[in-house]
């Protein structure tokens, strides 16, 4: 019997977790289905990870622009800086859909395959950002047509009347978490027979091999908490650091050690410099092998206001590190039902609480380790990806 034909839609393939979770999901089905990955932008880090088998398609240079940064359209030739600075500036004042469009329509339309995934969600209206869920409905001619979903709908900038319309023509929806499929029912419940719950995949060998390229040794004189995100207002680091020089203040030995980067990099930097927390919080910026930090690190904290289904939970427990989160649309369902953490009520009150529980009760974050699950291979979420594709 034939390969059924996939086709799957991203914007590159830059480090980043959606394009994390979607290498990790075509090593685990590029033997399974003929899979064709269409990137609007052929450029990324992680494109060196695609498997052979797998046959990469590159948009054309002007729909191209949907998957490349300021810096990476200079490169193009000043044509190819000027229409994306100004469908950018265009996008700001007066949204996103007239840009989107005109892009996704200078491509040729493509097919036939049996299926045709979307891997990647619009963002804000506002936004130079999305186009995969507009070129898979309007340029692809496919059997069954599918949108992934990596996000906390509900609570996201993108939850708009023009990306709700977009779902309601797909044949499927895939959420990459029960919280997240529960996030999206609450405002369309209307489409709850077309939804279905496919968890991400990981490489769990890998991370264990990176984890062990030089770890970082941490002093065991101090509680070595980690967190790993972007620098962004939505991950709560801001809010976290007054709690953290507060427990401080209060004879607890920690050290809050962050690896990422982002907007919010100076702000961190000036209030670690003002409050003399150079010796309290440690910014390692961002890294290609964040599990070297992760290793020996006492727990993972993740202090998002909002939050999907970050990989970043089942990495940590992948090397037996816990994690302490705050609730968050899967937090619940991926750190305390799964027996990986312990989740908090997402203000600061109780992130500091529970934080000082931990440190003040170390024999609590000892038996967490002894009894952690430890996540091992992917062939449920495999065996979900078959079940909604039929």
């Amino acid at each position: 019997m034939p390969k059924k034909s996939m086709l799957i839609v991203n914007n590159n393939m830059e480090i980043g977790g959606i394009q994390k979770a979607l290498v990790n999901l075509l090593r685990e089905i590029h033997s399974q289905y003929d899979v064709t990955l269409y990137l609007f932008h052929k450029h990324g880090e992680l494109l060196k990870d695609i498997p052979t088998s797998v046959k990469v398609v590159e948009a054309n240079p002007l729909l191209s622009l949907l998957g490349v940064s300021f810096q990476q359209s200079k490169k193009m030739g000043f044509l190819y800086f000027l229409i994306r600075t100004g469908l950018s500036f265009f996008s700001k004042f007066l949204g996103n859909r007239l840009s989107i469009a005109s892009l996704i329509h200078t491509a040729k339309k493509i097919g036939s395959f049996d299926v045709a995934i979307s891997y990647m969600q619009n963002s804000a209206k506002k936004m130079f950002y999305g186009g995969c869920n507009e070129f898979v409905l309007e340029r692809v001619k496919a059997g069954k047509k599918i949108s992934f979903l990596h996000c906390d709908f509900e609570n996201y900038e993108g939850n708009n009347t023009h990306n709700r319309n977009m779902y309601e023509k797909f044949d499927r929806i895939i959420a990459v978490s029960k919280g997240c499929q529960d996030s999206f029912l609450k405002v369309m419940p209307h489409l709850k027979e077309k939804v279905r719950c496919v968890h991400n995949c990981y490489d769990f060998e890998q991370i264990r091999d990176l984890a062990e390229q030089n770890p970082v040794v941490y002093d065991n004189h101090y509680f070595n908490i980690i967190t790993v995100a972007r620098l962004a207002p939505e991950k709560g680091i801001i809010r976290c650091l007054p709690i953290v020089k507060r427990l401080h203040d209060e004879g607890i030995a920690l050290r809050w050690h962050i690896v990422g980067d982002g907007a919010m990099r100076d702000q961190v930097l000036t209030y670690v410099a003002e409050e003399k927390m150079e010796e309290l919080i440690y910014l390692y910026g961002k890294q290609d092998n964040p599990y070297r930090y992760m290793k020996n690190a006492d727990f993972l904290f993740v202090p998002s206001y909002h939050e999907a289904a970050p990989m970043v939970f089942h990495e940590a427990a992948s090397l037996g590190v816990p994690v302490f989160s705050t609730k968050t649309s899967s937090a619940m369902e991926m750190v305390e039902k799964g027996n990986i953490g312990w989740v908090c009520e997402n203000n600061e009150t109780s992130i500091y609480e529970i934080l000082a529980n931990l440190l003040l009760h170390k024999e609590i974050i000892h038996t967490k380790k002894e009894t952690l699950f430890v996540p091992s291979n992917n062939e449920a979420a495999v065996l979900e990806l078959d079940s909604a594709i039929l």
